[in-house]
């Protein structure tokens, strides 16, 4: 079997959104202290319906060594094959203090910090499986969050705009262009995560 990025899984449909896949959220894995500074633990999740269980999955969890934290997603696939595989996770320092956690999608080529996996055959995010969110509303907010993220990396930060903007003017650009580029950075990223609150509420 190829690794995670390949063979049959990595087909979609045109149609298919968000809410046509199980996910993994990271708020709620935090608020559940399944994620965590310095813990080794291992337990599993569950999907249910109408009170009943469609799906699960197992993982553990090792944050003990921060230079490298980890978890480990275990479950079977189409009922007939076992899945066992690393998911990294990034952390960012928000100017408030603490530590905000991401998903490392693992996604063939990927590699973004995202808030939510989508499972298919893996759990990766959605812009591997090009999933659109349910309503355009949805859409128009995270396609300027999206550009937002793409700017800050052509000015030197990490592309998380959402914990603030600590980037320095690359090397050889224009002072004006710099200036620009990080007002549109800033207006998209605010209009972004506006029309993201205004949908979630206090998730974001």
């Amino acid at each position: 079997m190829g690794g995670i990025g390949s063979g049959s899984w990595y087909r979609w449909s045109k149609k298919s959104t968000t809410g046509n896949y199980h996910q993994l959220r990271m708020s709620r894995l935090v608020k559940l202290g399944v994620i965590k500074p310095n813990i080794m633990q291992s337990g599993g999740w569950q999907w249910t319906e109408d009170g009943k269980e469609v799906a699960s999955i197992g993982y553990s969890v090792n944050t003990v060594d921060m230079s490298c934290p980890y978890i480990q997603l275990i479950y079977t696939s189409n009922k007939t094959e076992n899945i066992d595989y690393r998911v990294y996770l990034k952390t960012t320092r928000p100017h408030y203090g603490g530590v905000r956690w991401w998903f490392g999608c693992q996604g063939k080529e990927c590699g973004r910090c995202v808030a939510v996996l989508y499972g298919g055959k893996y759990f990766v995010c959605r812009h591997c499986y090009r999933l659109a969110y349910q309503t355009q509303n949805q859409a128009a907010f995270d396609r300027m969050c999206d550009r937002a993220f793409s700017i800050a990396r052509q000015l030197g930060h990490d592309g998380n705009v959402i914990d603030g903007f600590y980037g320095k003017k690359p090397k050889g650009m224009h002072q004006k262009t710099y200036n620009r580029k990080k007002e549109e950075m800033e207006r998209l990223a605010t209009q972004g995560m506006a029309g993201a609150t205004a949908r979630f509420g206090k998730m974001f």
